[in-house]
């Protein structure tokens, strides 16, 4: 009786011992399962405030990105109509029986013309200035239209600044000009019309042909001068350097105990140069004997 007895406790103590250890793996699991959620909500905070917080930084970036091209577009505009005087500096054109010209440099605009029938020149030395867009009513070509402007041209701050009779044509010494492109692309001069008329009269300047074909024929002849001064200082170089190649041959023959003779001569050497030179440039075999003369063979 007492065996079985003893057999029983220790079955008991085997039973306790064993609902302790699972209720220990329990408690652990549970804990593990509590901390993985507490720390994944956490994770999930912690990552969309760092993207909240991206966001609005991109977007505080791009606001100023735009607030700035906006800005820039904004100087960059502030006069879309306006004409630049630059490049071909003479222009020609005509109103009526006067042909005009334009010539600009960096003192400004002198706009003149002569009348058919009269050898009296009239002139006026013009500044160009940026003003706000203004619409002009123009009469281009016998076609009435409204054009915008940012460009108008007022009289130098000189003496003598326009003849006496410069503004005649027009509304005399109250004329205002105006410039602006025309569809062509071509430059247009509004001037205010005499009083009473409501529509600007315009000229319309083009690039005086003339003028643009010499300047084309004087670049063309400066090339050609830089191409022949060029050319001609290659031919002179290689010679030289040919005759002093064959001299410091000779010395090097010499200083080794040999004879110059036994090595190509400085005179054979430019004249051997000399006879491929005029098979590379045969327009300038002149040239190259006055070379060959030059430097004493």
């Amino acid at each position: 009786m007492q065996r079985n007895q003893n057999k029983m406790l220790k079955k008991n103590t085997k039973l306790k011992w064993l609902i302790l250890l699972l209720l220990i793996v329990i408690i652990a699991l549970l804990a593990a399962i509590l901390l993985n959620m507490f720390g994944g909500y956490e994770e999930s905070t912690m990552m969309t405030s760092s993207t909240s917080s991206i966001q609005d930084n991109s977007n505080s970036s791009t606001h100023k990105k735009n607030t700035s091209n906006s800005t820039e577009n904004h100087f960059e505009n502030s006069s879309p109509y306006s004409v630049s005087f630059t490049g071909i500096t003479n222009y020609q054109g005509s109103y009526g029986i006067h042909d005009f010209t334009l010539n600009h440099s960096s003192d400004g605009v002198k706009v003149s013309y002569k009348a058919a029938h009269s050898s009296e020149t009239q002139s006026a030395s013009l500044v160009t200035i940026d003003i706000p867009t203004k619409l002009l009513k123009v009469n281009e070509h016998s076609v009435v239209k409204n054009v915008k402007v940012n460009t108008e041209l007022k009289l130098a701050d000189v003496t003598n600044a326009a003849t006496k009779n410069f503004f005649y044509p027009f509304n005399g010494n109250d004329t205002r000009v105006y410039a602006y492109y025309m569809n062509n692309g071509n430059i247009a001069l509004a001037f205010q019309p005499k009083n009473g008329e409501s529509q600007y009269q315009v000229i319309e300047f083009e690039p005086n042909s003339s003028m643009t074909t010499a300047t084309k024929e004087s670049e063309a002849d400066n090339s050609k001068l830089q191409e022949e001064t060029q050319i001609q200082s290659l031919i002179y170089t290689r010679l030289v350097t040919a005759r002093d190649a064959a001299i410091e041959h000779q010395n090097k023959q010499v200083a080794e105990g040999g004879s110059p003779n036994d090595v190509q001569s400085a005179m054979s050497a430019v004249f051997a140069e000399s006879n491929t030179l005029k098979m590379e440039y045969p327009q300038y075999s002149d040239y190259i004997e006055d070379s060959v003369h030059q430097l004493g063979y």
